[in-house]
Order: C-alpha cells, then sequence, then structure tokens
C-alpha cells in the first residue's frame, strides 16, 4: 500500500474522521510512532485546511494495532501564521495517541548555510533486511545504514542511512515524520536489541523535502532508569535539512545483549 494511502482519513462528521490503521508500516505488530504522528497530522490538515505541519507533538498513550480507528480533529487556536490543532486517534473507543500540531504556510528554502548532511552518501550506504517474518515496514520502505553506523556495528549510539518509500512515492512533510522514526534505535548499539516504546515524540518540520531518497542521523541521549531519549535529524536527497524530531522512550527490560 502506499503512504498517502495508508495514512487516508475520512470524513466523519465534524471533527470527526475515520481510518484504517495498517501495522504493516511499523516491526513486530506494533505501528511505527511517526506513521502515526503522520495520520494525525493529516487529519488536522483537512480539520484545518492549513497548507502544512510545522510541528507535530505527540502522546503514546498504548499500543495500536491494524484495524480500524477514529480520529478527533479540533481547531485550539486559528491564526495567520500558524494554526493550533489538537487531534487523537481512537481504537475501541479508547485513545491510543494524542498529538498536538502547529500548522501554517510550508517554510521556504535556509536563508543562510544550515546544518550539514553528516550521512554518506546513499550509494555508500547498505540495505538492511530483518529476512524471512511477517511483513513489516521494511516491505514498505528501503533502508540503507551507513556503513559503521548500523544498528549492529560496535560504536558510540549514533545510527546514520537513508530511506525511501519502496511504492516510488516521493517524500513530503509526512513522509518526513515516518522518516524521523524509521532507523532502529540508537541503543541497539548499546546492546539494547529489543522493542523500545516510544512514551513522546516531537517533531519539528523545517520544510518539505526535495525529491529521492531521505537522509537521517539518530543518536541516542542519556540512559536513566530504564528511559531514554533519542534526537533524529532528517535531510533531503540535496542534503537541505528538513526536519529535528526528538522522543522520550522506554528501554527494553531484557537486559543488553
Amino acid at each position: 500500500m502506499r503512504f498517502d494511502g495508508a495514512t487516508e482519513v475520512k470524513w466523519a462528521g465534524p471533527g470527526r474522521y475515520t481510518t484504517e490503521v495498517d501495522a504493516v508500516w511499523g516491526i513486530g505488530g506494533s505501528p511505527n510512532g511517526g506513521y502515526l504522528m503522520a495520520i494525525l497530522a493529516r487529519a488536522t490538515l483537512a480539520h484545518t485546511g492549513a497548507p502544512a505541519p510545522l510541528v507535530v507533538s505527540a502522546e503514546f498513550l498504548r499500543p495500536t494495532r491494524s484495524g480500524s480507528a477514529q480520529v478527533e480533529a479540533s481547531t485550539v487556536k486559528p491564526g495567520r501564521t500558524a494554526t493550533h490543532a489538537a487531534a487523537t486517534l481512537r481504537q475501541g473507543g479508547v485513545a491510543a495517541v494524542t498529538a498536538t500540531v502547529v500548522l501554517g504556510a510550508a517554510i521556504g528554502p535556509p536563508t543562510g548555510p544550515g546544518e550539514a548532511c553528516r550521512v554518506a552518501p546513499e550509494a555508500d550506504c547498505v540495505p538492511f533486511s530483518f529476512g524471512a517474518g511477517p511483513p513489516n515496514l521494511l516491505q514498505r520502505m528501503e533502508v540503507r545504514y551507513e556503513p559503521g553506523y548500523g544498528p549492529h556495528d560496535d560504536g558510540p549510539a549514533v545510527v546514520r542511512g537513508w530511506v525511501r518509500l519502496l511504492s516510488g512515492e516521493e517524500p513530503d512533510a509526512l513522509v518526513a515524520l515516518l522518516a524521523a522514526d524509521a532507523l532502529a534505535p540508537a541503543t541497539f548499539r548499546l546492546g539494547y536489541r529489543s522493542w523500545s516504546p516510544t512514551v513522546q515524540m516531537t517533531v519539528q518540520l523545517h520544510r518539505a523535502p526535495g525529491p529521492g531518497a531521505l537522509a537521517v542521523e539518530v543518536v541516542a541521549g542519556e540512559l536513566r532508569d530504564g528511559w531514554f531519549d533519542e534526537a533524529a535529524t532528517v535531510w533531503d536527497s540535496a542534503g537541505v535539512l528538513v526536519a529535528r524530531g526528538r522522543q522520550l522512550a522506554r528501554l527494553p527490560r531484557a537486559d543488553p545483549v
């Protein structure tokens, strides 16, 4: 399925939408957090009529699974420059993900030197696969890791790579949300090689990406008492900064391997 179809929302009444969550856009039956944020952002775009999301901040309240879901969207404060909105995704009548979204006109090219892309060229990076197993995000998106910065390499808690949709769709701001959460957690490189559930994630969308793959760097911050934080930076194929994200997540319960 195309990403635009997988994040589609259908009008069901004032401030109400329906959607079909597809956990194939995730790992191990759990939908990717950036994918869920894209659904909520799309609902606020439909509700407000604003042209682009600028900031999406989401709280993940409980696990989400494949199947029908309802999205409620509301305008918190309209504005000429920035409109503030809120959205909640529910399954079985229970809130699973909530988000606040700042929307406005898409930001143009940088007027000064931006943050240079730190990821090696896509052609120098290595495709990654889980091998046999149930369908997952890697059947929807190609992920190529920079040698020495893959999730199973030795070194500091930094992963770098490139992502592109296998459907052939060119990236937009919503795909950038997915990209910001698409690489393996950087804590894999510290031995925590299991699912790390995101509790909160915020992505600032600097501008819509140009065509081609997206380069992503993810850096783990402090680990403390079962928690860790990560910062993600996304550039487009021309090396222009597209988005910055930060999330708070739980470390796997098992000891590092």
